[in-house]
């Protein structure tokens, strides 16, 4: 992991745990929370990618996923 993807990581999660705390507020059922809960997680988790992948083509540097 770079030390440039540190903020924008904890920065995820934090935004993650937001939008937790909002789904509960509405006090779903366990079924509805957790699948709304995997489609924030797949946004976020898209977007940081997308983004990792854009710093990294953008600056010259290698992709931040190996193969």
């Amino acid at each position: 992991m770079n030390a440039d993807l540190a903020l924008p990581l904890i920065t995820s999660l934090g935004w993650l745990i937001l939008c937790g705390a909002a789904l509960m507020s509405y006090r779903l059922r366990w079924k509805q929370f957790v699948k709304l809960a995997l489609i924030w997680a797949a946004i976020f988790g898209g977007v940081f990618v997308a983004a990792g992948w854009i710093m990294a083509s953008s600056n010259g540097a290698e992709s931040p996923v190996h193969i």
